[in-house]
């Protein structure tokens, strides 16, 4: 089972690591010549990361890294970008609030019926004028 885990982790430690209970690790070392880092006992070993040894593995985890530091560093942009819309909008948003408390909305919609009924109101004024002018040149013409 912590075998599985450290293979799907892909841990590299800095060093060889014994893994096992304290009792397999405390008991006596098998006879040499097994050829195998498993003891069968529970015990086995995490061999160091090859990078510590070997100068082209080392190579290799150093561009790992920078691709993977090059590809979080393109990720912060891109979250500090969007972090910064949202401050602008939750900004307005706060603006907005202080500039309409409750109730202004209620008040918004009256003054815009009120506005409705004024303007409805002016277009009938505006037709009886039209109508009246229409008149009142059609009498002048008659007259000349």
């Amino acid at each position: 089972a912590i075998r599985d885990v450290y293979k799907r982790q892909a841990l590299l430690p800095r060093s060889a690591v014994a893994v096992g209970t304290a009792a397999a690790l405390l008991a006596p070392v098998p006879a040499p010549g097994t050829g195998s880092d498993d003891r069968g006992d529970g015990v086995f070993l995490v061999p160091p990361n090859p990078a510590m040894h070997d100068e082209h593995a080392a190579d290799e985890e150093r561009h790992a890294l920078r691709s993977r530091a090059a590809a979080r560093d393109e990720d912060i942009r891109t979250l500090a970008a969007r972090l910064s819309g949202d401050r602008a909008l939750a900004a307005r948003i706060g603006s907005w609030r202080a500039d309409c408390p409750p109730g202004m909305l209620t008040e918004l919609a009256e003054a815009a019926a009120t506005a409705r009924t004024a303007a409805e109101s002016a277009e009938a004024v505006l037709a009886e004028a039209r109508t009246a002018r229409a008149e009142a040149d059609a009498v002048s013409y008659t007259h000349l």
